[in-house]
């Protein structure tokens, strides 16, 4: 038989479809290897498995403390560590001036001894808050304390309290139970078998119990258990189960016996009464110069039905009583920092400090602008009393912390300031269809190590005061070598130029219009503006170039980098490069990492992206509406709207971007949003927090900083100083607080001499006069910044960044000069030594620097004095 041939067109089809098929395929393998299954990211985050086993408490009592029920439970060369076993208090004691430090006020016995109600009373013997939500009332936020709600508990004799002591290596774990463990009948059972039922009453005739309290004739045949005869509705009052449970105490019935009675009715189908409990570890260990406090939230745990929220930790450790401090206050880092004064004489209404610290996650958010704050970039307070100094800091779990603060009189009459951990979220979602949003919370708490170390600073005019704070914070983070960066002879300071070169922007011919780049600045245009200031012998340039790469300001992805051929191109870019740092100066060139603008290229939005934890959708922002203040406009650009790149996906990224800078002369890189930008990602399969992401960032500003020259931050996050050697836009002012008594430049004093730093554009932020602006950075030592273009701001009009309004070079270049000439004048004899104490005078300011250099700013006289001691 012939076989039939096929038919061409059939031949074209088969193929086309074959193609098709291959084709996708092909698509679909390379997208689950290169999205899907993707995990580098993985080798950077947290191990949260190590636990210290406890043993045995072994408290042992110790003559010297006199604090009744205290026992000694650690002790080194410089503290001793006491806790009451009897309410889990624990006391610091430093060995060598005597100072004690209590977790809660040890003389308060009642609510009248701290002028306050019996709420805030429970608050001040607990040491934690945990706050909670429960499926029942998921909208509704509740709170535990570990007194009211554990150690307070009354407990029936022979019933275990609800807490546990443990015994660590250098200190103790104490493990809360919180909630009422105990039944609505107490330990009374609620069903019994017929013969255990005649056992009890037998016991309780031969013992004689009164008839009142026996229980003889209140239990009747269970309509639920088979088998089982079941108390009485009409006996389980409060007054009766009081007199039952005295009548079964008489003959020795213990909470022991009802859980067994309970257990054996559960086993005959019983119904077992649901208990409410959140179980909390606290672990506090000794440290060579304090105390370390620890809550591992992998062992936090609750029962079903219940999520915990936050976790207030220690809030009353070293709280100051009104009056004891005379000189006291609390340092936040509000701003640059700020000072609560202690028994503030204030406006009491309303008087706490409450800021999130490196600000909230994106995530948690919801997409409104109420009030325009600068995030806490520190994760550290202080506590200054007349005798003594303590530094707190946040040490991991930081991007999960709250700092807060309250003056006495609020609530009551003590002084406290601690932190709060926020350990899961809850979103309000909006479902198609439904008129009122619906709350959707996350499943698990974070995982994460909570811990704190309460640093007490030694007693010397060197570690005195937040001066001292800063002194010690500063050699905590950096290493001898980058201190000793501070023995640099001085010089001239560096003045900060971001040059913006190229714009996206619309243009037209013969009334087609196209997108372009526009040369704002072309890098032979910066290296004559650079060259006027060299002609003025003004060497120590720092030029942020903006806007180079791939469409200009607002650019493509960073994994694959191309040079704007019309400002120079590469040969152009590296001219520039070696006429600057030929002078003396350096060339970072400036790129976006984890904000993709929307109009980029070589970025999957819907795969890379950060996602909502409630609808699982891409999380994306923009510019503020002044009509309706959410933060998801584009104000007519969509330059302006921008997604998260997912921390999944941040190390492909960075990897790529430091491979592709191999190929450009450039001085250094300049992240603009890698070490002050910090977001989770809330994917339900993949969930990243923000814990493990401010890992990743870490790791890979590391590589970074590894793989260039040079590294520039932008307003960077303490976690982020290690790896800059230049920060810019770093701000001067404190938020808005009411509490708040004064500004000190806590930021400045822990990086002068180590990281050079400026404030922000003042071409771009003018809110004071050239000549206020100038004392201000020299209260700060701070180094002059500007903000370039060499053709007219104009030209930025119809542009995404048409908030930037003022920067023609030619208009700006004799005031730059004129400010830098004045800054550099006062601050190049201090500029390579540290902030060693800071005063704080009724019209100004005096900084003592570590070469012996004292400047006073004196804002009434517009003055500044330069004295030179030794």
């Amino acid at each position: 038989m012939k076989k039939r041939k096929m038919k061409p067109l059939t031949k074209i089809i088969l193929a086309v479809v074959l193609v098709a098929i291959v084709c996708v395929g092909a698509y679909i393998a390379y997208y689950v290897m290169h999205y899907t299954t993707y995990d580098k990211y993985k080798q950077y985050l947290g191990d949260y498995t190590k636990y210290e086993e406890g043993t045995e408490f072994a408290g042992k009592a110790d003559s010297s403390f006199t604090e009744e029920g205290f026992v000694l439970a650690s002790e080194n060369d410089s503290f001793k560590l006491y806790i009451n076993t009897a309410n889990c208090y624990v006391v610091l004691l430093d060995k060598k001036t005597g100072e004690m430090f209590s977790s809660n006020p040890l003389e308060v016995k009642t609510a009248g001894d701290a002028s306050t109600n019996d709420y805030y009373f429970q608050y001040l013997q607990s040491q934690l808050k945990v706050s909670y939500r429960t499926d029942a009332s998921i909208e509704l936020s509740q709170d535990y304390f570990t007194y009211t709600d554990c150690v307070g508990l009354e407990k029936a004799e022979g019933e275990a309290p609800q807490y546990t002591i443990e015994q660590l290596e250098k200190g103790v774990r104490v493990t809360y139970t919180l909630g009422d463990s105990a039944t609505s009948t107490g330990i009374v059972p609620i069903y019994l078998t017929e013969e255990r039922y005649q056992e009890l009453v037998s016991r309780q005739e031969e013992a004689g119990v009164k008839s009142g309290n026996r229980m003889k004739n209140l239990y009747q045949p269970s309509s639920t258990v088979d088998g089982f005869l079941e108390l009485a509705e009409a006996s389980r009052s409060t007054f009766k189960i009081r007199k039952l449970t005295a009548g079964l105490e008489e003959i020795g019935y213990t909470y022991n016996d009802y859980l067994a009675d309970a257990e054996v009715a559960a086993n005959a189908g019983a119904p077992v009464e649901k208990i409410q409990n959140i179980i909390v570890p606290v672990e506090y260990r000794l440290a060579e110069d304090g105390l370390q406090v620890t809550i591992p939230t992998e062992h936090v745990s609750a029962t079903e039905g219940v999520y915990i929220t936050e976790i207030s930790v220690l809030p009353y450790f070293a709280a100051v009583k009104e009056g004891t401090s005379q000189n006291g206050y609390f340092l936040v880092p509000n701003g640059s920092g700020s000072l609560i004064n202690f028994d503030s004489k204030l406006m009491k209404t309303n008087l706490v400090y409450g800021e999130y610290v490196y600000g909230i996650d994106p995530l948690n958010i919801q997409n409104e602008t109420f009030d325009i704050k600068e995030d806490v970039k520190l994760p550290v307070y202080g506590v200054q009393q007349d005798t003594s100094t303590m530094l707190v800091t946040i040490d991991e779990g930081d991007s999960l912390a709250k700092i807060n603060a309250v003056t006495s009189g609020v609530y009551h009459s003590y002084n406290y300031c601690f932190a709060s951990f926020g350990l899961r979220n809850i979103e309000s979602v909006k479902l198609q269809g439904q008129a009122d949003a619906m709350p959707v919370i996350e499943a698990d708490v974070y995982s994460a190590y909570l811990t704190q170390t309460y640093h007490v600073l030694p007693q010397t005019d060197e570690y005195d005061g937040y001066s001292g704070m800063a002194k010690y914070y500063r050699e905590m983070i950096f290493d001898d070598a980058t201190l000793a960066k501070a023995d640099n002879a001085e010089g001239d300071i560096k003045l900060y130029l971001d040059i913006l070169c190229g714009v996206a922007r619309e243009s037209s011919l013969m009334g087609f219009k196209y997108d372009e780049t526009y040369a704002m600045t072309t890098f032979s245009e910066a290296k004559s503006m650079v060259n006027k200031f060299y002609d003025e012998s003004v060497t120590k340039i720092v030029l942020n170039l903006q806007g180079w790469m791939n469409d200009g300001y607002y650019h493509d992805v960073v994994d694959d980098i191309d040079i704007i051929r019309k400002l120079g191109g590469k040969k152009g870019l590296e001219e520039l490069t070696k006429f600057v740092e030929s002078k003396g100066g350096l060339l970072y060139a400036d790129m976006a990492i984890q904000q993709v603008t929307f109009t980029a290229d070589g970025y999957n939005y819907t795969a890379e992206s950060s996602r909502y934890y409630g609808q699982g959708r891409s999380v994306s922002f923009g510019k503020m509406s002044p009509i309706t203040y959410t933060n998801d406009v584009g104000l007519g650009y969509r330059e302006n709207l921008y997604n998260l790149v997912s921390p999944k996906f941040l190390v492909r990224y960075v990897e790529g971007m430091n491979e592709e800078m191999k190929a450009y002369t450039v001085s250094g890189v300049s992240l603009r949003d890698l070490g002050n930008v910090l977001y989770s990602d809330k994917k339900r399969k993949e969930l990243i927090s923000r814990v493990d992401a401010q890992l990743i960032v870490k790791a890979m500003l590391a590589e970074t900083a590894s793989a260039n020259q040079n590294v520039m931050l932008n307003n960077a996050f303490a976690y982020a100083f290690p790896y800059a050697d230049d920060i810019i836009n770093v701000s001067f002012y404190k938020n808005a607080y009411a509490i708040v008594n004064e500004e000190v430049p806590f930021y400045e004093m822990i990086l002068h001499g180590i990281v050079d730093y400026s404030g922000k554009s003042y071409n771009l932020n003018a809110n004071l006069t050239k000549a206020e602006e100038c004392l201000q950075m020299i209260e700060n030592g701070a180094s002059p910044h500007f903000t370039f273009t060499k053709q007219n701001s104009s030209e930025l009009k119809y542009t995404a960044l048409n908030n930037y309004f003022s920067t023609t070079f030619d208009v700006w270049y004799k005031d730059s000069l004129n400010m830098y000439q004045r800054v550099n004048e006062v601050l190049k004899q201090v500029s390579n030594s540290t902030m060693e104490k800071h005063e704080i005078l009724a019209n100004g300011s005096k900084m003592t620097y570590s070469n012996g250099t004292v400047i006073t700013v004196d804002y009434d006289t517009m003055k500044v004095t330069v004295e030179k001691n030794g």
